[in-house]
């Protein structure tokens, strides 16, 4: 007997079965196929999406009471007092499954040969439109204001103390700093800058050198009219400072600092002069006859802004300090010992370990001396200003979500991608840049660049408290060397932020490059506030953390932010209901025309089977017989059916999405459609197989004989 040929000479009964087999599997592959894109899209938002908690100020400030018990104003505080802290402190262990995670961003240096920071000088108007406080300007141009310069000196000036003595404190030693001797010369030549810095070849330049003593100032033999190759790590660009000031003085509307003019200067007369001492604008006999106001800027408005000979000076000029011993930077110039940040240090191993290039004649030119030279200390500064110039601040992140800046949605990713779970956890190779620092540098989403991390060396930086918003890269230390080899990193994904030069507690610059935690296994710092510190909580459950801050008496000590996920989770909740009824539906019916096939399909083979029984074929043909015939009605059934329910799943999945307000995209139909077709059949099979030995069996009892 062929069993498939029998089918055909039924083609009715056939497509009977075969179309309840194709409907029951179309329902199934749909309703579990709605309910796996329900559970993809439920992980995905939570996975997507980060309530994070930030603290508020509510804490930090306190009333100030006058003796008669009245309020008089109010204290402010930079840190959380210690019951928040110790609340904060212990939420990972106490916070009843509210707190999802307490997020420890992780902050190193990396030097990235390929690609330049921003210099915030190169950027016109600097941090802040012009506006930041003069440590977060000189802080954050470190380490990108190292300097190699061709200088002819001009005048050169007598050597005084450093820190001149201080009146009521004999036991100060103002030689302990060394000696300070103020150069004046012409730039010839820039062998190294950073490139965000205009040019200054040709500007005259101001430079503080430091020696330890006059003994060493006689030892460089300085001569007006010489050429002299100098090393500084603290370059700065006085005609960027003054101008900066006077725009933010002066609220003018320019686009960047360099394009402020300055050509409308009338130097005062006598009389003018005289008035203004008399009026005591803008000066006092404390002050020195460098402050006195001797010139007016005019601009064309009708306003003007007063000028003193340091503010002249300043036009079209650099300032560098150059240190000949070290010892000199850390007030220890007669000592014996040295304290370090771990441990001490002799003098002489002080000085080996950390000694710099500073002041040097040229014979030649400075290009042939740094080619030729085999003196360690300008090698070193010549590496060290390639590695200050290429650096960058590298923030390590767990979830990159859950940073306050992308939070609080002050920054978002524009192009590409966050990291994925899979990334985070086996510390992909991937980074995330900023679209400002992409496009400055020409590279864009796919390229790879290259890094490699080096550490703070508190020993060196002038800055020795991390920032907790917008932290710089730090200053490279020949002593501590880098910390990895170079390795590529993949930019994944770009950033944009609403104000990139902003000083709030959570902010970063566009130089901030992104990376998995676990891609770095260097030693990180992770300061305990600012951006390095995110509180994230389980989505939903502000109210229930509003209610602990309540139970500890801390009320009012966080904001949320969750990007929307709360007006969202409504949505969420219709939107599983329906899947979670269309499931069962389309699970019952699917059982349903199951068992009709069940039922039906013995009823289509009784002839046929009772013919076999009567010839005496024997029992094993005739169960292989059924299931030949039984297979090629379910087989057709469910392929077709898989099929079908495949186009149908996602219309309905939008449909039902749609109705509930929720965007749903699944991936992996193809596999879910193999996985349902191979669960129908083994349900299937196992069924036909029972369906036989039961028709078997009634056969037997109803010929009333045995094989």
């Amino acid at each position: 007997m062929y069993p498939l040929r029998q089918l055909f000479r039924r083609p009715a009964k056939t497509l009977l079965g075969t179309v309840l087999i194709m409907l029951a599997s179309a329902l199934l592959c749909v309703s579990v196929g709605q309910y796996v894109a329900a559970l993809r899209t439920q992980e995905s938002l939570e996975r997507d999406f980060a309530t994070v908690a930030l603290t508020t100020s509510v804490y930090k400030t306190s009333d100030v009471y006058d003796e008669d018990g009245e309020v008089m104003g109010t204290s402010y505080s930079s840190a959380q007092p210690p019951k928040v802290q110790a609340f904060l402190d212990s939420l990972n262990e106490n916070s009843r499954g509210i707190v999802k995670s307490v997020y420890h961003q992780g902050l190193i240096s990396g030097y990235c040969p390929s690609i330049s920071p921003i210099n915030y000088v190169g950027t016109g108007l600097g941090i802040g439109g012009g506006n930041a406080s003069l440590f977060s300007l000189v802080s954050e141009l470190s380490p990108y204001n190292c300097a190699l310069l061709e200088v002819e000196l001009q005048s050169i000036g007598e050597a005084g103390y450093y820190i001149e003595p201080i009146e009521g404190f004999d036991s100060f030693d103002p030689s302990a700093y060394g000696l300070l001797c103020e150069l004046k010369g012409t730039i010839k030549n820039v062998l190294g800058l950073h490139e965000g810095y205009h040019d200054p070849t040709g500007r005259t330049v101001y430079i503080d050198l430091r020696v330890s003593d006059l003994a060493e100032l006689e030892t460089l033999n300085l001569q007006v009219g010489e050429r002299y190759l100098v090393y500084s790590m603290q370059y700065e660009d006085m005609d960027w400072d003054l101008r900066r000031g006077l725009v933010s003085l002066l609220f003018a509307d320019v686009q960047s600092v360099y394009d402020f003019d300055l050509s409308n200067i009338r130097m005062l007369s006598e009389e003018e002069i005289a008035d203004l001492r008399e009026q005591q604008y803008f000066f006092s006999e404390d002050e020195g006859p460098e402050h006195m106001d001797i010139a007016l800027l005019e601009v064309e408005n009708g306003s003007g802004v007063y000028l003193s000979q340091s503010d002249l000076d300043a036009i079209n000029a650099s300032r560098i300090t150059v240190v000949t011993n070290p010892l000199v930077s850390a007030g220890q110039v007669g000592a014996q010992e040295v304290w370090l940040a771990v441990g001490s240090a002799s003098a002489e191993e002080y000085v080996e370990r950390f000694a710099q290039a500073s002041i040097v004649k040229l014979e030649g030119s400075a290009a042939d001396f740094l080619n030729s030279t085999e003196d360690e200390l300008w090698q070193r500064a010549k590496h060290s200003i390639e590695v200050n110039n290429h650096a960058f601040p590298i923030i390590t992140t767990q979830n990159l979500r859950a940073v306050a800046a992308f939070a609080i949605e002050d920054a978002l990713i524009s192009e590409g991608r966050s990291f994925t779970m899979q990334e985070y956890e086996k510390g992909s190779k991937v980074c995330v840049i900023s679209e400002t620092l992409a496009a400055a540098n020409g590279v864009s989403i796919g390229d790879k660049i290259s890094l490699r991390f080096y550490g703070k060396d508190d020993n060196i930086d002038s800055f020795a408290v991390v920032r907790t918003s917008n932290p710089s890269a730090f200053t490279y230390s020949t002593d501590l060397g880098f910390a990895s080899v170079a390795e590529d990193y993949e930019i994944v994904g770009l950033y944009r932020q609403k104000n990139e030069w902003s000083e709030t507690e959570y902010s970063f610059t566009p130089n901030t490059i992104f990376v998995p935690e676990q891609a770095v296994t260097c030693a990180t710092l992770s300061p305990e506030e600012g951006i390095f510190k995110s509180i994230a909580l389980e989505n939903g459950m502000q109210a229930e953390m509003d209610a602990l801050l309540e139970e500890n008496g801390l009320s009012g000590l966080f904001v949320y932010y969750d990007q929307g996920y709360a007006e969202m989770q409504e949505s969420l909740n219709s939107y599983f209901s329906v899947s979670t009824k269309v499931i069962i539906i389309g699970v019952a019916a699917w059982i349903a025309l199951m068992l009709l096939y069940i039922l039906l399909f013995p009823l289509q083979q009784r002839k046929e089977l009772r013919r076999m029984w009567s010839l005496g074929v024997p029992n094993g043909k005739i169960r292989s017989f059924m299931m030949c015939s039984g297979a090629g009605i379910y087989l057709f059934g469910v392929i077709l059916g898989g099929i079908l329910g495949l186009f149908l799943l996602n219309t309905v999945i939008g449909t039902i999405g749609e109705a509930a307000g929720i965007a749903v995209s699944i991936s992996g139909s193809i596999e879910i459609f193999l996985a349902l077709c191979g669960i129908q059949l083994l349900c299937l099979t196992i069924a036909l197989i029972i369906t036989t030995a039961c028709m078997t069996q009634g056969l037997k009892k109803f010929f009333g004989r045995a094989r």
